[in-house]
């Protein structure tokens, strides 16, 4: 078998972050740097990224690995001997997303709660804040975050999977995630792995009208992002503080 390669596919309009971020950087620059040049024309990442997929995918071989990422996302760690022990057959990043459910007592029902995976993080300032929290498995979510998506070349050619151009700058990888779980049962996982992400943390009107055409394409009232968490409030609503008033009177009868 041939040795694989990584293809790092980068949709660019700053290109100083780029640099400090993946092009200068000692886990990333060995790989095979794909980048488009958005400094001059705002073409969507949709966009970008069906070309590489239409033009450059077959170009790849079966065993090698796509990474798609922002260019403000950086490892920092080596992960290429990690990708050697995936399965092929997944879909991977560094942070995501899953529904979780959630007793609720005010309410005497089950609930749906959105719960962030992976530990991606950083400050208003574009620096890290602290190292990734580190986990030692992979997670299973039920979507990526579009900082970073790591799929095998054989898996993007046997499935002729490619990304929806309705959604131009955001949730993109979701919809991915989504419409690969829904068409094939392909799943999707975070890895254990030491990242951060360089990015603007801004919700503009697009990220809501994507947001809203995402909820009613595939009919949902919401749906597990790992953006999606960022919008709820983080005081305390009457009904939790009443679920935790309650949780801790159970816990301590049952002591």
């Amino acid at each position: 078998m041939s040795k694989s390669k990584i293809y790092i596919v980068t949709v660019v309009k700053d290109f100083e972050l780029y640099e400090k971020s993946i092009k200068n950087n000692e886990f990333m620059k060995d790989c095979n740097l794909i980048t488009y040049d958005n400094s001059q024309e705002d073409i969507s990442i949709t966009q970008r990224y069906n070309d590489f997929l239409e033009n450059h995918l077959k170009k790849a071989s079966p065993n090698d690995w796509i990474i798609f990422c922002n260019q403000g996302f950086s490892f920092l760690e080596d992960f290429k001997e990690l990708l050697k022990t995936l399965e092929p057959n997944s879909i991977y990043g560094v942070r995501g997303a899953r529904t979780k459910r959630k007793f609720s007592w005010l309410r005497f029902k089950f609930l749906n709660e959105i719960v962030k995976v992976g530990g991606v993080i950083s400050d208003e300032d574009y620096t890290p804040k602290q190292r990734s929290r580190k986990e030692q498995k992979l997670k299973l979510v039920d979507n990526i975050d579009s900082c970073c998506m790591i799929v095998n070349a054989e898996l993007l050619q046997d499935f002729h999977l490619n990304f929806n151009e309705k959604l131009p700058f955001f949730f993109f990888i979701e919809e991915f995630c989504m419409a690969a779980s829904y068409k094939y049962k392909i799943k999707s996982y975070v890895l254990p792995v030491d990242a951060f992400f360089l990015g603007s943390q801004e919700f503009p009107p697009e990220y809501y009208e994507s947001k809203d055409y995402l909820k009613a394409e595939y009919h949902l009232s919401n749906f597990a992002g790992y953006n999606t968490v960022e919008l709820n409030s983080t005081r305390y609503s009457l009904e939790n503080m009443v679920e935790t008033v309650v949780e801790t009177v159970v816990g301590i009868v049952k002591d």
